[in-house]
């Protein structure tokens, strides 16, 4: 039986494009953004649900780049990057799974991906607490909504 946690974002619309399914035991979604069946683990639940949420929101799903390799010192992976209209990055999310709590390292985390694509916003979530970021001249200031989509 499937049974991840509610979120405190809005629920998954679920149709043939985002649907939930089994197979051998272990749950899959089909992923609106790569087109590809993905392993429904925590992380990717909430990570689902942020991406129809921001849709929902007005970002348009062909500007969501999802779980793509950026070089740092390392090789890494943000987990999803929104493009403005001048395909610019303009809001680097970063999911954590429910039980996972925010932490000053989830911040460190998406602080250093974006030293290298410099989006004005950054957005850390567990699904159940949400800190949007404006980047600014003296570092970052909170936001209690989501920007809009420029």
């Amino acid at each position: 039986m499937f049974a991840f946690p509610a979120l405190h974002l809005p629920a998954l619309e679920l149709n043939k494009e985002g649907q939930i399914y089994e197979k051998e035991g272990k749950y899959y979604i089909i992923d609106l953004l790569r087109k590809k069946h993905l392993l429904l683990t925590p992380e990717e639940w909430v990570r689902q649900h942020v991406v129809q949420w921001l849709m929902a929101c007005g970002y348009p799903k062909g500007m969501m780049s999802l779980e793509s390799s950026q070089k740092l010192s390392l090789q890494r992976r943000y987990d999803l990057l929104v493009f403005d209209k001048n395909k610019d990055p303009f809001l680097l999310v970063e999911c954590k799974a429910s039980h996972i709590k925010i932490s000053s390292d989830s911040f460190q985390q998406i602080l250093s991906y974006n030293l290298s694509l410099q989006a004005p916003y950054i957005l850390v979530t567990n699904g159940l607490k949400i800190f949007i970021l404006s980047k600014t001249d003296k570092g970052y200031a909170p936001l209690s909504n989501l920007p809009p989509y420029l």
